[in-house]
């Protein structure tokens, strides 16, 4: 982290272009020589999204990046209130099988089960995450988040068509230290961090490790036990040995583990109006349409008990080296995640339909990246993946609706073998003008088990099959550097999801496609074109970037609930994403920072559905002019931060405040999955103090106490339950890095 302790990285970390980065000092004994050194103009911001260091400036990707300062001056925590900072980035709350929907520009998490793959390619340390309930990571130790906007089918591939999050963690730093922190705040909240970093011998060798626990009660209680829910406690551990040799020869191996166990208890979105004939008359309930009408400080559920517990654990060794005309990294890593839940389905205290799930995966990844280093008007990329998955599900479904002891239990397992190599090539053949031409072969085979018994429903024998995918992802870009401080790009990319099967949701023999397995769906294919401007003014004090994008969208992986209540996936043959996106970094003096980010979205279907609906029937959907889910129309932020440098030390103040318009959360577009537009307010005051290693901040997140929707889906056609975005938290937060 010498790099760090430098005046000029820390202003490249803390004032940048990209939004939501805060004014900020990465320890307190700098603090008043960095005031002093300060001055209104934005610096540059490195960026990996090309798999090499770039000026985000000159980079023709739509990108946001965070620094660990910046997160803390945020008070992020995690992937979910990341999200709230970013234009057409959307993250919800659980949704149950261990899933947290993201979506990226109308394109996220539509099939979570484990013959499917979500939407959005999530890398830590250069290390592919499989599965989507990886998604909310705790942001510990980290050196740098990346989200990127827009297809990745060249230089990402697998399952990046709504786009990809590069995390990096910090590596040992050259210098010996120790930091944590401690969180207190309302609702029992609790967290601790503690960790250290530096030389392990005297030239070469380097180490660093990070805990973090932290723990907090639910926010609503039931009133059927009398006990709160939505809890969460969670554990983590990163550590890792670093070895730079004299040759250009870099090692480094890194160890994870942790957990996140919660209490899951599903709000109900519906008031039941004749108890008699619930839930077979479709007259019998009303939706609640209005999320002030939801009582927010409680549930009504007899399923127990509700919980949802994830764990997982990871090792991975990287090697670089340097050569004459070109650097070659190579990772290797091998990871287990699993998960358990248990959730009354209906969210009522009806004894409707109860779901016990677990699954266990692991996956062996292996990486290797060459760059070209020389200085010559061609640069290029070149790289093999090769990614094997293995995941085991079972599933307990209790339906007392439909008689005494119905029931049925699905087990499965899928293989996935996928392997795929890239490259893209940079060429400026004029001045100011550049060509880069990208492309990549995925080939993916997913292999399938399935297994029902059921009382109530059909009986199936183990049953196996295979499924295989590839594709082509071209990436082609037209570059010009209209001057030194504005440089545009027009973008044409492909972008592939792979296929899968609808596992492990219950099958019915007269209706599965094929006859006695669960349904398959194909591939699904993007093509993106986009037009993008970045520019600097008033001398580097004013940052605009803008980007105008459209997709075409084909077999579009949409997930729908038949008349029983179980999910499937259905391809929606045409489904169509436009937008535009601006954001904007003003340096008004040394001391105040001011952004405001825009993004505007239009993304709808144009396909009609037509599916079993479990009970021997044909269900069809029409979704022509339905929004795609969680895809806001208009969505922004706007952020002010000052800095003041005291003779005792710096007061820094922020203060955030985020837009999003209404939206659905199902492709049905239903009333009652109806978000309406809400305004929310984020403020924290943070105090450095001089000389010494300690911080002490106070903070608000959504000031205003607004809930709203996060997660929606309607079980046995009419019972609507999901989950709602945290209430109003405040608390202190004391740091230390010595």
């Amino acid at each position: 982290m010498k790099s760090i302790m430098s005046n000029k990285k820390l202003l490249t970390l803390a004032i940048t272009s990209i939004p939501m980065l805060g004014y900020s000092f990465h320890s307190n004994a700098q603090t008043s020589e960095v005031a002093q050194a300060a001055s209104p103009i934005l610096e540059e911001v490195i960026v990996t999204a090309t798999r090499r260091d770039t000026d985000a400036q000159s980079t023709s990707i739509a990108i946001t990046a965070f620094d660990s300062i910046s997160l803390t001056r945020a008070g992020v925590d995690d992937m979910r209130q990341v999200a709230q900072l970013v234009p057409n980035v959307y993250m919800g709350e659980s949704a149950g099988a261990a899933s947290t929907p993201i979506t990226i520009r109308g394109v996220g998490d539509n099939q979570l089960g484990l013959g499917g793959d979500g939407s959005i390619a999530i890398y830590v340390d250069g290390v592919y995450q499989g599965r989507p309930y990886a998604n909310v990571l705790d942001l510990l130790n980290i050196e740098r988040l990346e989200i990127l906007r827009g297809p990745q089918g060249a230089l990402y591939g697998r399952n990046a068509t709504g786009g990809a999050i590069n995390v990096r963690t910090k590596a040992p730093s050259d210098q010996a230290e120790v930091f944590g922190d401690l969180k207190i705040g309302n609702y029992g909240a609790l967290r601790t961090r503690l960790g250290a970093s530096g030389p392990l011998d005297e030239d070469n060798w380097f180490g660093a490790i990070s805990v973090s626990w932290s723990d907090r009660d639910g926010y609503a209680r039931n009133k059927f036990d009398g006990k709160k829910y939505n809890s969460e406690e969670t554990f983590n551990v990163q550590s890792e040995v670093r070895y730079v040799g004299d040759n250009d020869l870099e090692l480094s191996i890194k160890a994870d583990y942790g957990y996140n166990d919660s209490t899951l208890a599903f709000y109900s979105f519906i008031d039941i109006v004749d108890p008699a004939t619930f839930p077979f008359n479709p007259a019998s309930a009303v939706g609640i349409t209005d999320t002030d009408k939801v009582d927010v400080n409680s549930v009504d559920i007899n399923g127990l008990p509700p919980f949802e517990d994830r764990e997982w654990w990871g090792l991975s060794a990287t090697v670089s080296k340097s050569f004459s005309k070109f650097d070659l990294t190579a990772t290797t890593a091998y990871r287990e995640n699993s998960f358990t839940e248990s959730t009354d389905a209906d969210a009522l205290p009806l004894s409707l339909a109860v779901f016990d799930l677990l699954e266990d995966q692991e996956q062996w990844s292996q990486s290797l990246i060459l760059t070209s280093t020389s200085d010559s008007r061609l640069s290029w990329v070149l790289g093999a993946d090769y990614f094997s998955e293995k995941t085991e599900g079972f599933q307990h479904t209790e339906i007392p609706i439909f008689g005494a002891g119905v029931y049925v239990d699905a087990i499965a397992s899928n293989q996935t073998d996928a392997y795929a190599i890239y490259g893209e090539a940079t060429y400026e053949f004029a001045d100011d003008w550049s060509l880069i031409l990208g492309l990549r072969y995925s080939d993916e085979t997913k292999k399938y088990t399935f297994q029902q018994v059921s009382l109530g429903l059909d009986n199936i024998s183990t049953v196996s099959g295979d499924i295989t995918f590839d594709s082509w992802t071209p990436r082609l870009v037209l570059q010009y550097q209209i001057s030194e401080d504005m440089f545009s790009y027009v973008s044409f990319s492909n972008g592939f999801k792979s296929g899968g099967f609808s596992a492990i949701n219950p099958v019915a023999l007269a209706t599965s496609t094929p006859a006695g397995h669960p349904d398959r769906f194909d591939q699904e294919d993007v093509a993106a074109y986009e037009v993008g401007l970045k520019s600097e003014w008033l001398e580097n004090r004013l940052r605009i970037n803008g980007a105008a994008f459209l997709y075409d969208y084909s077999d579009l992986h949409t997930n729908v609930t038949d008349a029983i209540g179980f999910a499937k996936v259905v391809p929606a043959k045409q489904a169509d994403v436009r937008g535009v996106e601006l954001e904007t970094t003003l340096a008004v003096t040394s001391n105040l920072r001011l952004w405001l980010n825009l993004g505007y979205l239009d993304a709808t279907y144009d396909a009609v559905l037509s599916f079993p609906n479990g009970l021997g029937g044909t269900q069809v959907s029409d979704l022509r002019g339905n929004f795609l889910p969680r895809a806001p129309k208009w969505s922004g932020s706007a952020t002010i931060n000052y800095s003041q440098n005291l003779s005792s030390g710096n007061l820094d103040w922020r203060l955030d405040w985020i837009y999003s318009d209404e939206h659905y959360l199902t492709e049905a577009n239903d009333v009652v999955d109806r978000e309406n537009s809400s305004t929310r307010v984020n403020a924290r005051v943070s105090y450095e103090f001089s000389n010494s290693p300690f911080e002490v901040d106070l903070f608000v997140n959504n000031a205003t106490d607004v809930r709203l929707k996060a997660h929606s889906k309607p079980i046995l056609g009419i019972v609507y339950r999901g989950m709602l975005t945290p209430p109003k938290t405040y608390g202190l937060e004391f740091r230390f890095r010595f």
